[in-house]
């Protein structure tokens, strides 16, 4: 008996799932197979801008009040003993060098201080303060009398300065000169108060360290 075929297996294979294709239009593109090469310069470097440096915060330091300093007071003061007059000269030129002159013997006849021989220690008088401070100025003339021990006696204000403080203050001073003795006689003796430059700041009466030690 001649063998029989085999039997023949039927295979159910499901159909192959469609996959999407995307379509466009647009003609395709062909790549050459060379690549070509292009020259490019490299892009300029960007230099930063430098910032400014930051400086350390200075700490907020208040300064310090100044001191208030003294109150300027008027122009450096200028007391004159020796105005300069024809008639004050003339006398001084006539005082003969190693002669003692004597004064004169009545107060109209006085002579000028000039031509008596004075004693060293004998000191101008004092710029008032206050009257610095006013801007008061002006000019007095002495009379006295020198006795024969060269001391000043009868002092009085033969023309005054028109103010008070000035005229006390010449007469404090011209009161303790002293002059070689044997020139008694009468003298008169101008004193001149006036200020000179610009406004001064008054000396400080704090003493100094220096002074301390």
């Amino acid at each position: 008996m001649p063998d029989s075929p085999p039997d023949v297996v039927t295979i159910n294979v499901p159909a192959q799932a469609s996959v999407p294709v995307a379509t466009s239009d647009e003609a395709p593109v062909i790549y050459d197979e060379e690549i070509q090469e292009i020259d490019t310069e490299p892009p300029a470097k960007l230099e930063t801008p430098k910032l400014p440096e930051k400086k350390a915060a200075e700490p907020d330091v208040k300064p310090e009040p100044k001191p208030e300093g003294p109150k300027e007071m008027q122009a450096e003061p200028i007391v004159t003993l020796i105005p300069s007059t024809k008639k004050n000269q003339k006398e001084k030129e006539g005082a003969r060098e190693g002669e003692l002159t004597k004064g004169g013997e009545s107060k109209e006849d006085a002579v000028s201080y000039l031509i008596l021989r004075q004693l060293p220690g004998n000191h101008p008088p004092l710029y008032p303060l206050k009257a610095r401070l006013e801007n008061r100025q002006g000019q007095l003339e002495l009379l006295y009398r020198v006795t024969k021990e060269g001391q000043v006696v009868d002092l009085q204000v033969l023309a005054t300065s028109g103010f008070k403080d000035l005229d006390q203050e010449a007469l404090r001073a011209i009161a303790d000169f002293r002059f070689v003795p044997g020139q008694e006689g009468w003298a008169r003796h101008p004193v001149a108060f006036f200020l000179k430059g610009p406004a001064a700041p008054l000396p400080s009466k704090l003493r100094s360290k220096g002074a301390q030690n």
